[in-house]
This record gives structure tokens, sequence and C-alpha cells, in this order.
């Protein structure tokens, strides 16, 4: 019996070292994508320890029980996203790295701002950034006029870098992570995590046993926390701010209300264009010793102090009234004019020409464009009238109260500004970058006298070989002003190069990465986390999307994209091969 039971152990030992052995590259490519859940093994294509037993259940799935996964989980997101059924699955090495890379990350564009706004500016006097570069992107974001208006205890922000996997290669077989871009502020993505994460398990439980993954809760717990904790020191409630349920862009604002309030923190909806006079009961009022939020209660009304206010908005329309923001809204107020269609064509013309960018200095000649609009507008031009919520931000640079997302900081997410990002973590955190950057450069170049013009050379790189590269605006949003080589035809290659040649400064380029695919599909993770003085706090599990591989190579949900739950595989290290082994050894 003993005999037989060696027998037993000899062959179970064999299956087992093979079956780790082939877990293995047998050849890596050194061109073409990643491959998730198969690595790049040749022909033989073995599934990568980490997809093992979560790929087996997707693809047992008929196509119907897919179809109505995507039925169900659609109307779970409310008509926004439709979930994969496959999920994106990391090692436990893998966040860890991702993590620590976002946390140096996030503290280093941080440390540049309190630097910017205290008015040391050491980043150009060091040349780690030329000052005419930032003072070039603070005017395209309509930023100019915050200096001297911003508390630097209160430079908090969200912040959602995209990150991609790069090709495998010699020195990085299972391929690099990249950042593509820094997205700070009002980033899609933070209401998602857990719903993703319930829409996945409440089909597939099987996973989680696989996989140990954390619960993405843990971060919002640290978040509130952390918000309720400097309310406190200022003797008051944190207290999230919104747009209007009519205004809101899709219904993931109502997944972040629920999670805040929750966990007992108030949510206050507002409208740019109004007074604010009490939406849903409650309303915040900026007094002369800070800012209160009252609400009506069975018919009474309430009045409580807040200490720290976190805007799930774009910042600057939180007080349009600002001073600082007035830049901001004469453009809005000309681009509502430009959408509507009773307005007279030829003066939509000439508004389009005023509200143009000079190619040299980056600025609009805003007084030009609000005098166009009070003379030549049918419709009332209230540009100052006090709007949104009057007297917030002067609170907030008085230190009367904290707050994440404030004005300022948008143009931290400027394709430009991304350029110098390693250089930043190098000069204020004294460490080399762990996540790097994509290869990106930009098409402006200078003469011998300094002037900025188009860089030749550049240009004809790119456009002799634009199936290497990707050329983005540097004020794109939402892959808009975005082209992937590879993907577009001839005729449109032209046009995005003419656009390059009448302004080379709106335009970088990044040497083309092929995306890491997962069956038919590519996709990227975004890593959420909160940046502010006490530290940057990572969520726990990535936000994902993933698009068809045949498409336009923009990873972009509106694109007929689906969003994906992210697992971290925290059960590798316990059933490895090696460990397998060494207890069948011992045994």
């Amino acid at each position: 019996m003993k005999r037989h039971f060696k027998t037993f152990l000899v062959i179970l030992f064999i299956l087992t070292f093979n079956s780790c052995q082939n877990s293995g590259y047998r050849k890596v490519a050194q061109e073409g994508a990643f491959d998730e859940i198969y690595g790049t093994s040749g022909d033989e294509r073995v599934v990568r320890p980490v997809y093992r037993g979560i790929v087996e259940i997707y693809d047992r799935m008929s196509a119907e029980e897919k179809e109505k996964f995507y039925k169900e989980t659609l109307s779970e997101f409310s008509g926004d996203n439709t979930l994969l059924p496959l999920p994106r699955v990391l090692e436990e090495a893998e966040y860890d790295y991702l993590k620590e890379g976002v946390e140096q990350r996030g503290a280093a564009i941080r440390a540049f701002l309190v630097d910017h706004y205290s008015g040391k500016k050491s980043y150009a006097k060091s040349g780690v950034v030329p000052q005419t570069v930032i003072d070039r992107i603070v005017t395209r974001s309509h930023e100019q006029l915050w200096p001297g208006k911003v508390n630097i205890n209160a430079l908090n922000f969200w912040y959602g870098p995209d990150i991609i996997r790069g090709p495998p290669t010699k020195e990085f077989p299972e391929g690099r992570f990249y950042v593509v871009e820094d997205n700070p502020g009002f980033i899609g993505g933070v209401g998602d995590l857990i719903q993703a994460r319930k829409s996945l398990m409440d089909r597939m439980p099987d996973v989680q046993r696989i996989t140990d993954s954390p619960d993405p809760k843990n971060f919002y717990d640290k978040m509130i926390a952390s918000y309720k904790e400097s309310a406190r020191k200022f003797g008051g409630i944190p207290v999230v701010i919104q747009y209007a349920s009519d205004l809101a862009a899709d219904n993931e604002d109502k997944r972040i209300k629920a999670i805040f309030e929750k966990e007992g923190v108030e949510v206050v909806k507002f409208n740019p264009f109004s007074k604010n006079t009490f939406y849903n009961g409650k309303e915040l009022k900026a007094e002369a010793d800070g800012v209160y939020l009252y609400k009506t209660e069975k018919g009474k009304r309430k009045k409580q102090k807040v200490g720290y206010v976190v805007a799930n908005s774009d910042p600057q329309d939180v007080d349009l009234s600002h001073a600082a923001n007035r830049p901001k809204r004469i453009l809005m107020e000309a681009e509502w004019h430009l959408e509507e269609e009773g307005w007279e064509p030829a003066k939509k013309e000439k508004l389009k020409e005023l509200m143009k960018t000079d190619p040299i200095t980056g600025k609009v000649d805003y007084e030009k464009v609000s005098k166009y609009l009070e003379k030549e507008s049918p419709y009332l031009v209230e540009l100052k009238k006090k709007w949104g919520i009057a007297g917030l931000f002067d609170a907030v640079a008085d230190g009367k109260l904290g707050m994440t997302n404030s004005p300022g900081m948008e143009f931290i997410g400027d394709k430009e500004f991304y350029i110098y990002v390693e250089d930043m973590i190098r000069f204020y955190m004294k460490e080399e970058p762990i996540l790097k950057n994509m290869e990106t450069a930009s098409f402006r170049g200078f003469d011998q006298a300094g002037k900025e013009i188009l860089d030749v050379k550049a240009f004809a790189e790119v456009e002799t070989n634009f199936d290497r590269y990707v050329v983005k605006g540097v004020d794109g949003r939402g892959g808009d002003a975005v082209w992937v080589g590879p993907k577009v035809a001839q005729e449109e290659r032209k046009r995005v190069m003419q656009l390059v040649r009448e302004n080379p400064r709106r335009y970088i380029f990044q040497r083309y990465n092929a995306l890491s695919t997962m069956g038919d599909y590519i996709g990227d993770l975004r890593l959420i986390s909160d940046v502010s003085d006490k530290g940057v706090i990572v969520a726990d599990v990535p936000w994902a999307r993933v698009v068809s591989k045949n498409g336009d190579g923009k990873v972009n949900i509106s694109a007929n994209g689906f969003e994906a739950t992210v697992l971290i595989r925290r059960q590798l290290n316990k059933f490895s091969c090696n460990s397998l082994i060494s207890n069948l050894l011992v045994k």
C-alpha cells in the first residue's frame, strides 16, 4: 500500500513539475501586445497563473449567459456602463508596484503645486520646467488668475493616472507598465469600484474564493476617515458637493452620493447657474466666520459648520462668480451661445474667431469676447451675477476650511505638463520614477534666438512613420484630439499633420505601444487615489476599461467599450508551483 502511495506521489510530482514548467514563457515575442490571459508563449497557449480558475469560468459561459450579464449589469450601472464578464486580474506584486508608483507620482505633483502657488517656483529656477511652459499650460486651462488666491494647504485632489501594460521585451518579458496620462480632480470611476465588484461577485462568487481580492470599500473608508479628521480641525463636518441631478453627465454621481451618505457624510447638490437655495432641502452658505450647511428637517432649519468640502464637479463651476474664474466663465458663456440654434450663423463665426487662442502667447482676449456677447447676444448675459456657492473659494483661501478638488489645479492634467512629471519626481522626491511615462515629445522647437518654432525633424519623423506614433492635442479630454497611428486612415493623417504644422505647441507625440489584450479586447487601468497634505491614499483595486482591439485604439467606454472589474490575486504564493512541490516532497 505504501509502495503504491509513493508511486502515486512520484506521478503527481512529475505532473505538477511539468505543469509548473509549462506555466512560464516558452518564447517571448519582441513585437506585439502582451496577452493578459495567456502571456506570450508561442503557439502553445497556456493560461497564466494569475488567470487560472478564472478564465475557465468565463469560457463556460454561453453566448446567452454573456448577453444576460451585459443587460443586467448595464441596468445596475443605471445605463452608464456595461460590465465585461471577464475581470482584469493583477498579481499582488503587480498591484503593489503600481500603487507605489502612483503614490510617488501624486506626491511629486502636489509638491510642484505647493512650489508653484507659494511663489517660490524653484522648478523654473532649477531648470526642471521652463516658466514659459507652465505659464502657457496654466493659460490654456484659463487658470492664470489663481496665484495669490489659493491656500497651499488646500492643494488636495482626486488623482487617477491612466496606465497601460506595454509589449513584452527581453528586459520586461511580461511587459512594462506605463503612465499614459495624468487625470486630476473631477475624474471618472470614483463611484464605480464597489458596484463593479458587487455585479461580478453576484454572478461569479467563486472568483473571490480563487483570488482573495481586497474589498474596494476599504479605499472609501480610509478616504472618508481622512476627510472627517480634516473637518474636525476646523470644528466642522465634511460635505460633498455635486451637480444637481438634471446637470449630471451620467449616474455615477448617484453612486458616489450613496457611498458617502452611507458613511454619514452630507452630500449637497448645486447648480452653477443659480443661487442654490435649498436643493433637496440643503444649502451651503459662506459667512464671515466660515461655511455652514443649512438643511430642513421636519420643517425646521438646522445649521452646522462645515470643516471640509469635497467637490465632485469641475472645480470652477462651484463659484463661477469668483474673480479668478472670470476667464472660464466668459468662455462657458460663449460656448453656450455657440450651441444655441436661435443665434445667427455669421455672429457665431465671429464669436469663434474671438475665442481662438493666440498661437504665440496661448492667450484668449476674454474681455473682447465678453463685450461682443453683451453687445450682440439676443439673450441675457449676466457675467457679474453671484451664482454657485459664492464665497466658498475665498473661505478656503482664508483657511476657514479645507477642500479637495479646489480650483487652480486643472492644468496638471494637460498633456504637455505630463512630459515633465518624471523630472518633477527626481527634483522633489529625490528618487527615480517608479512608473515611467510613455516616450513623449512636443512638436515645438526653438530657433537660435530662442523663439518657438516647428520642430522640423520631429515633424518629419512622425509624418513619415505615422504608424509608430500616437498624436495628441495637449488639452483634449476623454479621447478628444487623440490619433493612434496604426488606426488612422491616410487622409486623416494628412489633416492631423496640417493641424500640427499650424500650431505645433498644441500637440505632442508618443511612441506607439500596443496595449495588452484580454481576449478580443484591449484596455487600461486607472488607479484612483486621493492626494492631500497627509499623503496619497490609493484605491485597493484599480478601475479598468476595455474596448474592442479592432476599434480606433482609444480606450473609452463611450466608444462601445466596457468597464471591467479588477481583482488582485493574493493567493498565487499560497498555491505556487514551488510550494506544491515542497509539500509533496515533505510528505
